[in-house]
C-alpha cells in the first residue's frame, strides 16, 4: 500500500525479532531505517517505541554514550505524547543496560520517575519488569555499603589481601570519574588529580580492562593537525629529536607516541624485542630509548639496554626504562639514565625526557 508509515513499523518489530535472534547488526539496519521515517512523520509515540528499540541495540553493540541519549530521548518525546507507559519502559530500558555506568542519582532519579509513569499499568511484564529494576538497584546499593564492623583483629585480617583491597578501591573512584566526564578519559583524569590523560588510559589498558567500555572511544587525529606539524619540522632549522619506543601493548604505545610528539619530538616504535635488537644494533641516530621490560620475546628491555651500553654509538644515548615490573635496582644496573613505573609515573615521562635531552 505503499505506507511508509505502516512500513517503518514492520522494521520496528523486525529489528526486536532480529535482536532477539542475536543478529545485533541487522537489527540496527532495520530499526534506523524506521526511525528515519517516522521522524518525519507526527506519530511521536510510535518514534519513541523505535528509539527504545534502537536504545537497545546500541547498547548490545557497544555504543554506550548513544545508547544512553537514544533512550532518554524516547522516554521525553513518548512523555509529552502522553504514552506515559512507553515512556516508563525506556526507562526501564536504559536502567537495565546501563545501570553500571550511570551516576546514582541518575540511576535513582530514572526509577523513581518510571515508577510515577507505570503507576497504574496492568501489564504483567512490566510489573515484572519494575521490580526487577528496583531489587537490582537495592542490590547494588548494599553492595556498596561499608562492611560491618569486624568483632575481632582475627575476624578482619582472615582472607585480607592488601592488593585487592586497594585495586577494588581504585577501580570504585575511576569508575565514577569516568561516569562524571560523561566517558572523556581527558577530564576524568582532571577529576582524580593525575596530570595527564595518558597515565588514566595506562590504567584502563593494564589493570582495570573492565572498566574500558566506560571510556569514549578516542577520536582519530585529523590530518590537518598533523600536516601543520610536519610542515613546523621541516621549516625548522635544527633536526628534530628522534626517539626510539619499544613497546608491545598498542594503546600505550600509541598514548605514549601521542604524547610525546604533541611535544614536537619524532617517535618510532617497536613493538618486538627481536626487532628493537636490530634496530639498536644499527647505524640509525636516535636521540634517547624508551624500552619496556616485557617486550612479549625473549629479549627483555635490560637485555636490549646491556647491548645498547655495548654499542660505541649507543654508550652516551640517554634510556628510559619503563615498565610495570619490579626491577627498578637490576634496571639501574645495567645502565638506564632514568626509571618510570607504568601506569604511575606516566604522567613524568614528557619531562623526563626533557631533561635527559636537556644534559645532552
Amino acid at each position: 500500500m505503499k505506507d511508509r508509515g505502516r512500513i517503518a513499523q514492520v522494521d520496528e518489530t523486525r529489528a526486536c525479532v532480529l535482536l532477539a535472534q542475536g543478529r545485533t547488526h541487522e537489527a540496527e539496519r532495520a530499526i534506523r531505517a524506521a526511525v528515519r521515517v517516522l521522524s518525519k512523520g507526527g506519530e511521536q509515540g510510535l518514534l519513541a517505541e523505535a528509539l527504545t528499540t534502537l536504545g537497545r541495540v546500541l547498547s548490545r553493540l557497544g555504543n554506550f554514550p548513544e545508547s544512553r541519549n537514544t533512550l532518554r530521548r524516547a522516554a521525553n518525546l513518548a512523555e509529552q505524547a502522553g504514552a506515559v507507559e512507553d515512556a516508563g519502559r525506556a526507562l526501564l530500558t536504559l536502567i537495565e543496560e546501563h545501570a553500571e555506568s550511570i551516576t546514582e542519582h541518575e540511576l535513582l532519579e530514572s526509577y523513581d520517575r518510571a515508577n510515577n509513569l507505570l503507576g497504574a499499568s496492568q501489564d504483567a511484564e512490566t510489573i515484572a519488569r519494575l521490580r526487577a529494576c528496583a531489587k537490582r538497584i537495592v542490590s547494588a546499593r548494599r553492595a556498596n555499603l561499608p562492611p560491618q564492623r569486624a568483632h575481632s583483629a582475627s575476624d578482619f585480617w582472615a582472607n585480607f589481601n592488601l592488593f585487592e583491597s586497594v585495586h577494588a578501591f581504585e577501580a570504585r573512584y575511576i569508575q565514577r570519574a569516568l561516569i562524571d566526564a560523561q566517558g572523556s578519559i581527558t577530564r576524568a583524569a582532571r577529576l582524580l588529580g593525575l596530570k595527564h590523560h595518558a597515565t588514566l588510559a595506562a590504567m584502563l589498558e593494564e589493570r582495570h580492562r573492565d572498566l574500558a567500555h566506560l571510556r569514549t572511544p578516542p577520536e582519530p587525529r585529523r590530518r590537518s593537525i598533523i600536516s601543520v606539524r610536519r610542515r613546523r619540522l621541516k621549516s625548522s632549522k635544527t633536526h628534530p629529536v628522534k626517539i626510539l619506543h619499544v613497546e608491545d601493548v598498542p594503546r600505550i604505545a600509541e598514548v605514549v607516541k601521542v604524547s610525546l610528539e604533541e611535544m614536537g619530538w619524532s617517535v618510532e616504535t617497536c613493538a618486538d624485542g627481536v626487532q628493537a635488537m636490530r634496530t639498536i644494533e644499527s647505524s640509525e641516530h636516535y636521540d634517547l630509548l624508551i624500552l619496556d621490560d616485557d617486550s612479549g620475546t625473549s629479549i627483555s628491555g635490560l637485555k636490549l639496554v646491556r647491548r645498547a651500553r655495548q654499542l660505541a654509538h649507543r654508550r652516551r644515548t640517554p634510556i628510559i626504562m619503563l615498565s610495570a615490573s619490579d626491577i627498578e635496582p637490576k634496571a639501574w644496573r645495567a645502565g638506564v639514565d632514568a626509571y618510570l613505573k607504568k601506569p604511575r609515573d606516566m604522567d613524568k615521562l614528557a619531562s623526563m625526557v626533557t631533561r635527559l635531552l636537556g644534559k645532552q
